[in-house]
């Protein structure tokens, strides 16, 4: 299962809570596919733990709290971008990943990079 699906579920529940607008279709091409990995990895990040190293994950978790913090509308790669591309309601999915990390629940145990 990967982060975006753990995060919001199934379709209604992503409709539902996140505003997907039906009239704006995501096309399937390999860019919106780019888009979903990069924002699934980020959100990975968030949450991100290890047993090895676990210096190295906690600058992992922060640079993905910036990068989900900053609202940078001219990087094609930045979390409001991607928000924007997928309709998601930025400022819902923001409060709700910061309530997560602030209780400390994990969407990703443990991962090997």
């Amino acid at each position: 299962m990967d982060a975006i699906d753990a995060l919001v579920g199934n379709h209604a529940f992503f409709t539902e809570h996140f505003v997907v607008a039906p009239e704006r279709a995501i096309p399937d091409v390999p860019e919106i596919a780019l888009l979903r990995s990069v924002l699934e990895r980020g959100i990975e990040d968030l949450f991100y733990t290890s047993k090895v190293d676990p210096g190295t994950a906690a600058k992992i978790r922060r640079d993905a709290k910036k990068w989900m913090l900053v609202n940078d509308y001219e990087d094609a790669l930045s979390f409001v971008t991607i928000c924007d591309v997928f309709n998601l309601d930025i400022r819902h999915l923001r409060n709700r990943l910061l309530d997560m990390m602030s209780k400390g629940e994990f969407l990703v145990i443990e991962r090997e990079d």
